[in-house]
């Protein structure tokens, strides 16, 4: 597996255009670093579950001293798009029941299921703290496509709280952002908006890759936490 550290978060995504972004943000954009974990299928690791096992490891490694001198804590937030809203059994189960059907998640702490809707979908929202062992859930979770998933680590207070669960989805699916996205779908967390809103704050926001055998985990955070990595 190949680890690195980059103290510019654009050098992981060197197709991204810094100049058009400045002229949409009309601003200074904010200085964020990375962790990548990359690896090719065969080589680094077997299958994709044992790449999200070793990334797993690799991260609480190198977390390990602002987990413990931050207070940081990890996260999964959830959107899932509501098909059948007449349905009773999809009102009933929402986010967390759905889920629970076929996922090991007791022990995530759940927050409040929020209705949010953009462009005409609407979706069942809400964000849920995790500990250290669930981690590989929630990564399981970000890869699979059973609904949106965003794994963040946060030291800030209120993460479970209504007002901060709207605020993140409406930053993941800003129909009025003009950023380029990763993937040109309206059902996609925008990870650009969330990296610029969020990493400047103190977050951590994983995004998973994943092109036929290559697979990459990235964590973007502020130079902050580049300094306390490096």
């Amino acid at each position: 597996m190949k680890i690195t550290i980059e103290e510019d978060m654009f050098n992981v995504y060197q197709w991204f255009n810094k100049s058009e972004a400045l002229k949409i943000i009309g601003g200074v954009l904010p200085k964020l670093s990375a962790l990548s974990i990359d690896g090719i299928e065969g080589n680094d690791f077997k299958d994709k579950l044992d790449f999200l096992e070793q990334a797993e490891n690799i991260v609480k490694e190198k977390l390990q001293p602002i987990l413990s001198k931050r207070n940081y804590k990890f996260y999964l937030f959830v959107a899932d798009q509501i098909e059948s809203p007449s349905s009773k059994i999809t009102m009933y189960k929402k986010v967390w029941k759905m889920l629970g059907s076929s996922w090991e998640i007791d022990d995530f702490r759940c927050g409040p299921e929020v209705i949010m809707s953009v462009n005409n979908d609407s979706f069942f929202v809400s964000v849920a703290e995790i500990k250290m062992p669930d981690l590989i859930t929630a990564l399981r979770l970000q890869h699979s496509n059973i609904c949106e998933c965003v794994v963040f680590a946060s030291h800030k207070k209120g993460i479970l709280e209504q007002e901060f669960i709207k605020s993140f989805f409406k930053t993941s699916f800003n129909s009025n952002n003009r950023l380029p996205k990763f993937i040109d779908f309206n059902d996609t967390a925008d990870y650009l908006n969330l990296f610029f809103k969020y990493c400047p704050q103190g977050d951590i926001i994983f995004r998973i890759g994943d092109s036929s055998e290559e697979m990459a985990l990235d964590l973007i955070f502020n130079k902050e936490i580049f300094n306390i990595l490096s």
